[in-house]
């Protein structure tokens, strides 16, 4: 069962944070940061959801992103997870597909 708390904000998928003691400009952030995470998880899918990437590992994938990382202006960190989360998320999609 969520907890619910008073005056949150929830951001992503992992963090919640007290509103009471979020300034504006780390709010603003926040809000970026999640902006281009979806951005980046969104032409992920459209880019690889389909047959392109049916039986490519997520670091063949890698190899050819890693040119356009720069793209969304992330923090490696968070541009790797988010990659490889997606990728992860195509692929067990994918393999629901397979007929048995």
């Amino acid at each position: 069962m969520k907890r619910i708390v008073k005056n949150q904000l929830t951001v992503t998928r992992i963090a919640i944070l007290g509103t009471e003691k979020l300034n504006t400009w780390k709010s603003d952030e926040l809000d970026l940061i999640a902006l281009r995470l979806g951005q980046l998880r969104s032409d992920l899918w459209n880019e690889f959801g389909s047959l392109k990437a049916w039986g490519v590992s997520k670091f063949e994938i890698d190899k050819q992103l890693r040119k356009s990382k720069d793209k969304y202006q992330l923090p490696a960190k968070l541009w790797d997870s988010t990659l490889y989360d997606v990728i992860d998320d195509i692929h067990l999609v994918q393999a629901a597909c397979v007929e048995k």
